[in-house]
């Protein structure tokens, strides 16, 4: 069965595109700014891909984004880990904030989409890296 590179672009754009708007609508207030700028770049470029013809710029606009998003989700899959086994110790802070009805189902869809994201980028990275390595094979 044939799955289109167009497929693993998309889901992956709209998994980061979420993730990006997910952190607008939010009410949590120790969000990093820079991280959403990174999702909203990295969901642009992952879109732009999923819509250009096959190309070697289609194929270095999804690498980019994917490479990008891997490397940001690798960054805070370890970091949760180290978190979590006592290595790293941090304080945070506790605050009372009117809960919209977006931050009561965040928790809900959060987990699913950062799945999807992690899967579908590792695989959109994986697609762009052979598509462009063939063409490279064919050029010479």
């Amino acid at each position: 069965m044939f799955i289109p590179a167009r497929f693993f672009y998309l889901i992956a754009g709209l998994c980061a595109l979420y993730t990006a708007i997910a952190r607008l609508l939010s009410h949590f207030q120790s969000q990093r700014s820079w991280l959403t700028l990174v999702y909203w770049v990295c969901a642009l470029l992952l879109l732009a891909a999923a819509i250009l013809a096959p190309g070697k710029l289609r194929n270095t606009l999804a690498m980019t984004g994917s490479a990008c998003l891997t490397a940001f989700l690798s960054y805070f899959i370890v970091e949760l880990v180290v978190l979590r086994l006592g290595l790293v110790h941090s304080s945070g802070r506790l605050m009372a904030f009117p809960a919209s009805a977006f931050d009561l189902l965040r928790p809900i869809l959060d987990l699913p989409v950062m799945t999807l994201l992690l899967l579908f980028s590792l695989a959109s990275l994986w697609v762009s890296f052979s598509s462009l390595r063939s063409g490279l094979r064919t050029q010479e």
